[in-house]
């Protein structure tokens, strides 16, 4: 899959969360990615019940960053997919008791476009963020407000 810039899987136990960054090549992309990461974490060591793709830009193993962008780049309404029928494992503590019963192992997993919208992102809203020598020189001078 072309654009795919870093993968970094958080979470304990069998790794909830996978978030994938992307440098977005063409309209569609970010779901592309997204549903390709679904279907290969699947089931054992890691069930990727929720997939946040995100910009080149966030570093997928930064949560902080990754949560920035996720509140400033998904639009509930269009950037989040529910998709059903996913292999998961017997220990999924969120299997309810009648499909462990009828040995369905099969769960949904939530798709999160956290990337700005391919189709505008030129006109995108830049990063509003303090150069490194200004963050530096106000935590000098007011330090004591930010321990």
């Amino acid at each position: 899959m072309p654009g795919i810039m870093g993968v970094y899987v958080h979470g304990p136990g069998n790794r909830i969360i996978a978030v994938v960054s992307i440098k977005q090549g063409y309209l569609g992309h970010a779901k592309q990615v997204g549903t390709l990461a679904a279907t290969m974490l699947s089931g054992g060591a890691c069930s990727g019940r929720y997939i946040i793709v995100v910009d080149d830009d966030i570093d997928p193993a930064d949560w902080e960053s990754v949560m920035w962008a996720l509140t400033t780049r998904c639009n509930p309404e269009d950037s989040i997919e529910i998709v059903r029928g996913f292999l998961t494992s017997p220990l999924d503590p969120m299997l309810p008791p009648d499909k462990r019963e009828k040995r369905d192992f099969t769960t949904a997993k939530v798709i999160l476009n956290a990337c700005k919208p391919y189709h505008w992102m030129k006109d995108f809203p830049r990063v509003n963020r303090a150069s490194d020598a200004l963050r530096k020189k106000v935590i000098d001078k007011w330090s004591s407000l930010f321990a």
